[in-house]
């Protein structure tokens, strides 16, 4: 069980479906535990202590365009399990920024 909880937003299915494509060309013998992620998601905002679901589910958002930008990873950590987490980040727009700020009106956040 995770300490903290994020909130997040799914990639549309085409696109979601060519990064498992990419995730499954890595070797497993460089995968921690064999792990690969297959929820293609954005993560908005990790450290979310008070997922006030009603709160969160009553913002309002329109659909809206994000740009993905390199891979990169996350150093091993405690709810990694130990292990490196590869991600692709995205390009942070008006949008993006808009429904973020939204979100931090709406939970406490314990953690950045």
């Amino acid at each position: 069980q995770h300490k903290y909880a994020t909130t997040q937003i799914d990639v549309p299915d085409p696109i979601a479906k060519k990064i498992v494509a990419f995730n499954e060309t890595i070797p497993k013998r460089f995968l921690c535990g064999n792990k690969i992620e297959t929820n293609s998601h954005i993560t908005l905002k990790y450290g979310v202590s008070d997922l006030a679901n009603e709160e969160l589910k009553s913002i309002e958002q329109k659909p809206f365009e994000v740009s993905f930008g390199k891979l990169d990873f996350f150093p091993p950590s405690e709810g990694s399990d130990g292990c490196d987490v590869l991600y692709i980040s995205v390009i942070l727009n008006k949008d993006l920024q808009d429904l973020r700020s939204k979100i931090m009106r709406k939970v406490t956040v314990e953690n950045n």
